[in-house]
């Protein structure tokens, strides 16, 4: 089971990199808002990801067997970006089920 979370983070990471290629190529159309979010979605994870990696609950945490204390700033990086694609693939499955729209929020960037 310890194997299975690193390898759902990892595919999660991939297919958001894949749909923010798609959004990126498709930005003139109706890419723009879907780019933007991913984006947006990859930064808080980073932010956060960076802001507890020092405070005292840092050492506590792991990630691929590492204490998030002792992750660098690339490993910080990485592991925020598998935090925000993870969240972000969280947010696509709760859409897949959500046949009424009860949890619809605007777009964060409309398109012109």
């Amino acid at each position: 089971m310890e194997e299975f979370i690193p390898i759902v983070v990892v595919l999660a990471t991939v297919k958001k990199l894949v749909d923010f290629v798609k959004y990126a190529r498709n930005w003139n159309t109706d890419g723009k808002n879907g780019a933007i979010t991913q984006l947006v979605a990859w930064a808080a994870g980073f932010g956060l990801i960076a802001l507890v990696a020092h405070t005292p609950w840092a050492a506590a945490l792991m990630f691929g067997g590492f204490a998030l204390a002792k992750l660098g700033i690339a490993g910080q990086i990485l592991v925020g970006i598998a935090v925000g694609s993870t969240v972000s693939g969280g947010v696509d499955v709760l859409k897949t089920f959500d046949n009424t729209q009860s949890a619809a929020v605007p777009p964060l960037v409309r398109d012109r």
